[in-house]
């Protein structure tokens, strides 16, 4: 079995997941000025400008539905094709770009179905598994 690795660079930070009784959750930001809910977490409030220290870390459902997704048929190293690649939302509102789990290829048969966070391997790099967010399709 090959060690596991969460990848904390570049695409996600070490802040952008957390967990809850067991259940992955992602981490966004919410503002306190205006209550604009964002995911990743913003460095600055896009909808009224405030400043970072306005910005407060909100837990968010792992809970969504898919809104639109494609099969990605080539694919940069590391990634290995065939796989779905998807917009999710989550119930609170924000869309997250992710990687699907489902037991289709065909994009048209997971969009608008319920789905909920996973970690899982992303790719290999070295004999070691790197790991990320996904969504998983519920049946």
């Amino acid at each position: 079995m090959s060690e596991i690795s969460y990848l904390t660079e570049g695409i996600f930070r070490s802040d952008i997941l957390a967990e809850v009784a067991g259940q992955p959750h992602l981490v966004g930001s919410r503002c306190a000025c205006c209550g604009d809910l964002r995911f990743p977490r913003a460095v600055g409030c896009p909808a009224c400008h405030a400043p970072a220290d306005q910005l407060q870390p909100a837990l968010l459902s792992p809970l969504g539905r898919v809104v639109t997704a494609t099969r990605i048929e080539r694919a940069i190293a590391p990634f290995k094709p065939p796989y779905l690649l998807a917009y999710v939302q989550l119930q609170e509102g924000p869309r997250v770009l992710c990687q699907l789990l489902a037991e289709t290829r065909k994009p048209r048969e997971v969009i608008g179905k319920a789905c909920e966070l996973v970690v899982d391997k992303l790719y290999e790099k070295a004999g070691v598994a790197v790991s990320g967010y996904k969504f998983r399709v519920q049946a």
